[in-house]
């Protein structure tokens, strides 16, 4: 029935002028939720210059970071938003690990300058419009700048010719980077310039020269990428020199990547000792698996709720990019929260504010993005649990097949580490080092690796 028609036409317009009330209260009321008011100490923008030429003094680069940010939110004027940006780029400069890329899209300061940061900011806004496919303001930024002599637009275009598999084309552009006046400060980007030409050797299968990179270069500076060790073990496989190459492995055992959870130094042993027919190792290396995975590995399959699995925790971060960025984000904002009697007391409010309210908010970030982040490490957890128990029935079979069947010789050395037994000093592990930062830092392995899988 049609209660509508029933209704006298006046009552029809009062009541829908009291659902339109209700409504417009209802937006305002969930505007208000949303909105924050910036306290009085945040307000004055000289205040912040100054609190970020200290953090920048002290070494607080996350802070520094979240306090950029803050100042391009909270100031509208194009001097406050422009000495917002600068910082930005300065941290950006040291090697800030995660993308800063989306913050350019607030930015609208108009420079023509041709000073280093000005081009840089020019550069970072092109790259923004390029991406939202607004062409015609990326090439208004772009011609701002100096193509022939700007690092990062010549590594911006090294890039866009390796996702060409113009390899040749980009090595040139690299290489020139790497030739030019680099300062202390462009030590990070060198460092992902000589990345860069490495994996792009590694992804022409020219795996001498990507190797080079990491043993001359990448693994003898201070700090270690953790994941160097992984690449130069890559190529090492691809080059079958597995004793090197199950030496650099061990190095994802060192303090160095104490917090570097991967599941790809198994993969890499696994597919050695497939290769070389290793049963033994195979089982040594299920072993290792589950001693550090197991109890994780038993709570899922007995349905244990994730939250409670230790392991767990350490490898969701690598299962899930947005969870562990923010997750990152919050520990090194903690641990710079801890220094705060650094901080002077001029600035320590300022500093108490912009520290919780940004841990607060990564707080909220890491719960969102945390059931995700933990439901792909159980999945990934499981199967390379079974994986890895399949792959000895594999190794097996690959060892007796047809073509080694009738070959039962024994091996006088087949354990993967030699134990040399030296008075009482109990056993002494030692293994090939390289470089001064390139090490075991516990200094006690050896990797010794026979093919077992040779024909008669």
């Amino acid at each position: 029935m049609n209660f509508k028609n029933k209704l006298p036409f006046w009552l029809i317009i009062f009541v829908s002028f009291q659902a339109l009330v209700i409504a417009q209260e209802t937006i305002e009321s969930s505007k208000l939720k949303w909105q924050g008011e910036i306290p009085g100490l945040a307000k004055d923008i000289n205040k912040w210059k100054e609190f970020l030429g200290e953090l920048e003094e002290k070494k607080f680069s996350y802070g520094m970071m979240a306090a950029s940010v803050r100042v391009i939110l909270f100031f509208d004027d194009v001097s406050s938003q422009g000495f917002g940006y600068e910082n930005l780029i300065k941290v950006i400069d040291l090697g800030y690990p995660n993308s800063l890329l989306h913050m350019f899209i607030l930015g609208n300061v108009q420079t023509e300058s041709r000073d280093e940061v000005s081009q840089t900011y020019n550069f970072y806004k092109a790259v923004v419009n390029k991406i939202k496919k607004m062409d015609k303001w990326s090439t208004d930024y772009f011609d701002k700048i100096d193509k022939e002599n700007l690092n990062k637009y010549l590594f911006y275009q090294a890039i866009l010719l390796y996702s060409d598999k113009k390899f040749r084309d980009a090595q040139v552009i690299l290489e020139k980077i790497l030739r030019s006046p680099l300062r202390p400060k462009d030590f990070a980007f060198a460092k992902k310039v000589a990345r860069t030409l490495a994996r792009m050797h590694f992804e022409e299968q020219n795996y001498e020269k990507s190797l080079m990179w990491y043993d001359d270069f990448l693994l003898k500076v201070n700090p270690i990428t953790p994941t160097d060790w992984l690449e130069k073990a890559w190529n090492l496989y691809y080059l079958k020199r597995n004793d090197l190459a199950i030496g650099t492995l061990y190095n994802m055992n060192s303090k160095a990547a104490k917090d570097f959870k991967t599941f790809e130094k198994y993969i890499i042993r696994a597919l050695i000792y497939l290769n070389n027919c290793a049963i033994n190792h195979v089982g040594e290396l299920v072993k290792n698996f589950e001693a550090e995975f197991k109890n994780s590995i038993v709570g899922i399959v007995r349905g244990k709720q994730l939250y409670k699995l230790s392991e767990i925790e350490e490898v969701a971060r690598f299962s899930n990019p947005q969870y562990k960025e923010s997750l990152e984000q919050l520990e090194h904002l903690k641990k710079e929260f801890s220094r705060k009697s650094e901080i002077s007391s001029d600035h320590i409010g300022l500093f108490n504010y912009l520290y919780r309210s940004e841990m607060t908010m990564l707080e909220q970030f890491t719960k969102f993005y945390k059931e995700v982040a933990y439901q792909k490490a159980a999945e990934d957890l499981t199967m390379l649990n079974e994986s890895l128990k399949f792959l000895q029935y594999g190794t097996a079979r690959e060892k007796y097949n047809p073509a080694v069947v009738f070959m039962p010789r024994e091996k006088i050395e087949e354990d993967l580490v030699r134990q040399i037994d030296m008075a009482d000093r109990g056993f002494l592990f030692n293994w090939l080092q390289q470089g001064q930062f390139w090490r075991d830092e516990r200094n006690k392995y050896v990797g010794k690796m026979e093919d077992q899988c040779d024909e008669i």
